[in-house]
């Protein structure tokens, strides 16, 4: 018990020396309070930079696809469909169905499909990449679902739900074409228009392709657990199903080359940031323990062992940390809701269709605060010990100008940039 009240005064004879000494010496900590100021403020920057990249980045990749499945296999029979959904490499599994073309378009270049896709397709793969939705997706006969740039080209500046469309269209093999009143039961923005050069999709409701009974143009849309190896994913799935002759897969290729890329292009970033403020912060501290070093040589002469001065300089970059990081935290925060997106839409001015995601999430800022304070930290540890190891009799002798560094008199005329060169 007495040993442990013993560490408690002890402890708080400590913290109350440490800010004696910080608040007698705030100039020299208004400096290192710069410095931790500084790193914290570029670590947010470059974490808020890297992150919103890496988020617009994966969401213009699937916006662009127009699904988030990996793999569209061709012609799958209703029990190779259910057993797909059975094997454990296996997230996510939607159906869809081409079922004609549309016929006597104004613009020539246009190409739109009709389509049916099932509840599950268009809430996993479809929903998750495009925006805006309003209404919902058919369920009527007579009903379609469509995005906004297939209807402006339609002539359609101002869509409506409930809006009458005349359609005209043919089913896949049939010559024939149809003219027919649909009703829009919804409508969206959607991305993939920029990839395909404007080949899109026009949605009919389920009682629509019963109606056609078609045969042909099935395909299942799966995503798997992750995105790794989806080549070989594939070719398991192609054993396990048993593919006929006229059955094949075909990977959406989204690339990841990029995100690669810009992840080690920010961790060399932060490293550097990392080491640049350990330095810094170091070599300030270094010239404050040696400024110091009678002060802590006392301390020894008096009873402070090494680990309580080591503590000391600890308890000084706590308080300056305490006083930085929220600074630095606050100055990026300002800083990066004017950096990020400036630096996203040069980064994609090339794909300026494709919205852009800026986000703010708190691991950008827990981040930049942890790095900080263990730059902070480690930038401490050995001006710290090296106030540990002065003693008493050397602190008392100690010089700091030493006539080995003096220059010898010259009978030249000293000018303001020779006695700065000297001093540093």
């Amino acid at each position: 018990m007495k040993k442990r009240a013993y560490h408690k005064i002890n402890s708080k004879r400590i913290r109350k020396l440490s800010k004696q000494i910080f608040s007698a010496h705030k100039s020299r900590n208004s400096i290192v309070i710069i410095a931790v100021v500084l790193a914290t403020f570029m670590l947010t920057a470059v974490f808020s930079i890297g992150f919103n990249y890496v988020e617009t980045s994966q969401l213009q990749q699937i916006r662009t696809m127009g699904t988030t499945a990996h793999v569209a296999i061709n012609n799958p029979s209703d029990e190779q469909t259910a057993e797909l959904e059975t094997i454990d490499m296996v997230k996510k599994v939607g159906r869809s169905q081409h079922l004609g073309q549309m016929d006597d378009l104004e613009d020539d270049d246009l190409k739109l499909g009709l389509n049916w896709i099932d509840e599950q397709e268009w809430e996993l793969h479809r929903q998750p990449t495009v925006s805006d939705v309003v209404g919902n997706y058919p369920a009527a006969k007579n009903e379609v679902m469509m995005p906004t740039w297939i209807l402006e080209s339609l002539g359609i500046s101002d869509p409506k739900v409930g809006r009458v469309i005349p359609l005209s269209y043919h089913l896949d093999g049939a010559n024939v074409v149809e003219t027919r009143e649909f009703v829009l039961a919804g409508y969206y923005t959607d991305y993939s228009q920029v990839r395909t050069n404007d080949k899109g999709s026009i949605y009919a409701s389920e009682a629509f392709k019963e109606e056609a009974d078609l045969a042909t143009g099935n395909v299942a849309m799966v995503s798997f657990e992750d995105g790794e190896n989806i080549q070989s994913r594939c070719e398991q799935l192609q054993e396990t199903l048993g593919f006929g002759p006229e059955q094949s897969f075909e990977i959406v290729p989204v690339t990841q080359g990029n995100n690669q890329t810009l992840i080690a292009a920010v961790v060399c970033v932060i490293l550097f940031i990392f080491i640049s403020s350990y330095l810094l912060i170091y070599i300030i501290l270094y010239i404050n323990v040696v400024r110091d070093i009678r002060f802590y040589g006392q301390l020894r002469l008096i009873g402070f062992t090494k680990r309580e001065v080591r503590k000391i300089v600890h308890q000084q970059i706590l308080f300056i940390t305490m006083i930085g990081i929220p600074i630095g935290l606050v100055l990026g925060a300002v800083v990066s809701l004017g950096i990020v997106p400036y630096s996203l839409t040069m980064l994609y001015s090339g794909n300026s269709e494709v919205e852009m995601q800026v986000s703010f999430s708190p691991l950008i800022f827990i981040g930049a605060a942890v790095f900080a304070f263990v730059t902070a930290r480690m930038g401490c540890i050995k001006p710290a010990g090296m106030a540990a190891q002065v003693s008493p009799i050397s602190a008392m002798a100690y010089n700091e100008v030493t006539t080995k560094n003096l220059h010898k008199r010259k009978n030249k005329r000293f000018s303001p940039k020779s006695m700065a060169f000297q001093n540093i």
